[in-house]
């Protein structure tokens, strides 16, 4: 590897080496080890970016688990099961807008928020908060979560690649839970494979026929998320909440302009979020035809193909659109823009 060594200031080649070392964090001492780059010219001791990220990490865990704070896995579980995304999940909690999608990220809880988000794991306490503000959130994420408080949705579970999915058949998520982290996941890739900025239409098109084309193969969707039918094609439910979370969670960066058009660009945490997602092989494999077969058309040609396919033209306009549509296409991977 090669460092910016702040001595030779130029360009070196580096070694690693290990210290420990005793932080400062939240006024209590931690100590653990940290990884630093030797300059192999003057031997001077550099915390790269990267070092520096994983040792605060470290030293938050540290910390969590000192004061057994709540993870960012158990908030998601409990998330998840009531089917909710970051943004109304905390509007029903009374933490905010965007503290989960923070929590989610690794920041950490106050004691107060910790446990009451451990008090959600019994739905008894969050039917209690939702009835009292699911005003507040919009009538999507009211759909999605009412059956599981009412009971209507089987929870039993099964494996499938290694992921935990839903049982029960649910045609419009492919038969899997909702999962926000594989879709910014996806989004993230997709961006980052086509190494080019991308408009915010073409990206969701993308992910569409991920989607459909994985369910198509194997009867079970990437995501699990629900799409909409809408003028320009097939689009994630609440995609615009889905971009805002992803770009706070710094997986992606969008632009805006004046001609009412969204570039989207990789962000600073965009390929690690790709390869810590535990994606299948088949579920790669998938992600990978797709973008070598549409990944170079423009948006126009995309919303084009879509608007011909039976996911399209078998739904009514701005409603869910069944993943069993995808059954009845061939598959997008070897069709032609044209066809």
């Amino acid at each position: 590897m090669t460092i910016l060594c702040p001595n030779c200031g130029t360009v070196q080649n580096a070694n690693t080496t290990v210290r420990e070392e005793t932080y400062t964090y939240k006024g209590e001492p931690v100590t653990l080890q940290h990884e630093l780059s030797v300059c192999a010219v003057c031997g001077t001791e550099v915390a790269t970016a990267q070092q520096a990220e994983e040792s605060l990490i470290a030293v938050r865990e540290v910390y969590r688990n000192r004061h057994g704070l709540i993870s960012p896995d158990e908030i998601r579980s409990i998330r998840q099961r009531y089917g909710a995304g970051q943004k109304p999940f905390g509007i029903i909690l009374g933490l905010g807008e965007s503290t989960i999608a923070n929590y989610e990220r690794g920041e950490l809880p106050t004691a107060a928020n910790s446990n009451l988000i451990r008090l959600m794991d019994d739905p008894n306490v969050f039917r209690a908060l939702f009835d009292e503000r699911h005003d507040l959130i919009g009538p999507t994420q009211r759909k999605r979560i009412e059956p599981r408080l009412n009971g209507d949705v089987d929870s039993k579970i099964t494996i499938y690649g290694g992921l935990v999915t839903r049982e029960t058949a649910d045609e419009y998520t492919g038969f899997r839970q909702p999962d926000e982290y594989r879709v910014e996941a996806i989004l993230g890739f997709i961006v980052d494979s086509l190494d080019e900025s991308v408009y915010k239409t073409k990206l969701l098109k993308l992910c569409f026929l991920i989607d459909f084309e994985h369910f198509r193969r194997h009867t079970v969707s990437i995501t699990g998320w629900p799409y909409a039918r809408l003028p320009h094609g097939p689009v994630l439910q609440e995609y615009k909440s889905i971009l805002e979370t992803a770009e706070q969670n710094g997986v992606i960066q969008t632009e805006d302009f004046d001609d009412g058009k969204t570039v989207v660009r990789i962000g600073d945490r965009g390929r690690s979020v790709y390869e810590r997602s535990e994606f299948t092989e088949d579920e790669q494999t998938t992600i990978r035809d797709v973008l070598r077969r549409w990944g170079s058309k423009s948006a126009k040609e995309l919303s084009q193909y879509t608007h011909k396919l039976s996911a399209w033209n078998h739904t009514d306009h701005a409603q869910e659109i069944s993943y069993l549509s995808a059954l009845d296409d061939e598959t997008v991977t070897e069709a032609r823009p044209d066809a």
